[in-house]
């Protein structure tokens, strides 16, 4: 063989195999269709995302998305297996569906179950899975309503039936709404269905703003739900205290706020 054969074929032989390892690093690159993108791609079908369990009375729903990579899916195969047992045991023979959600039912609650999703190719077969683990549980039965309270005809404050055998705990849903030198309160009955006899409302400057006040001031309101605070100091802050008290028992609890008058 001459040397103008040999430099044929040392060339021959170079670019196949130029051309084998350009067409491994063809076969070695990833195609992925983006998230978002109409259509898919024939590819085999790596694991569905986003796999969800919603565990019910008796049964699980479960649901997905389509493979990251965007390859095409024909179908879904899913299957339900109590944790430990073998992958042919379960409730059922493998479900199929087109769709991203599959509701298993006549599931034994309180067992733990793994389910597993497989994404299927037309052209490819079974591809990808993604699974998780859940238990399905009987709903807990609803909680009773509570009966409504008997309210008093035209008492402000949204009164309810007292009783003179409790000494009342602290008004509540105290609120404050300031104006020009005043504030006027709103208070609800007690929780405790104590009954009052008035609602004694003190009102005083901070301790650290003391020597700018006088006495405190008093009030004593009998049945009210709100009351006006005037002549106050004008950007003043007051400590705004309200307590329950029934001829019963005296003191009853207090409830507090702090506000400033306009």
């Amino acid at each position: 063989m001459g040397r103008a054969a040999r430099a044929k074929g040392s060339r021959l032989a170079l670019a196949a195999a130029l051309l084998l390892a350009a067409a491994s690093a063809v076969q070695a690159q990833e195609v992925r269709l983006m998230p978002g993108s109409s259509g898919c791609v024939q590819l085999i079908p790596s694991a569905p995302t986003n796999l969800r369990a919603a565990p019910g009375d008796g049964q699980v729903l479960l649901t997905w998305d389509r493979p990251a990579n965007g390859a095409c899916v024909s179908v879904y195969e899913v299957t339900a297996t109590p944790v430990g047992a073998t992958r042919s045991f379960g409730p059922a023979a493998p479900t199929q569906t087109p769709e991203f959600r599959l509701e298993i039912s006549q599931l034994q609650n309180g067992v733990e179950y793994v389910f597993r999703v497989q994404a299927v190719s037309p052209v490819f077969g079974p591809g990808g899975e993604a699974s998780v683990v859940t238990t399905p549980r009987a709903n807990p039965p609803p909680s009773p309503s509570p009966s409504p309270s008997p309210v008093w005809p035209g008492w402000p404050g949204d009164a309810t039936l007292c009783s003179r055998l409790l000494p009342p705990s602290a008004p509540t849903d105290l609120k404050a709404n300031p104006s020009w030198r005043a504030i006027r309160l709103c208070w609800k009955p007690p929780a405790n269905f104590g009954c009052v006899d008035e609602y004694r409302v003190t009102a005083r400057r901070p301790a650290a703003q003391r020597s700018f006040g006088a006495a405190p001031l008093l009030w004593s309101v009998n049945k009210g739900g709100c009351l006006d605070l005037t002549n106050l100091d004008s950007g003043a802050d007051y400590i705004i205290a309200v307590e329950s008290w029934s001829q019963t028992f005296g003191s009853g609890g207090s409830a507090s706020i702090q506000a400033t008058a306009n």
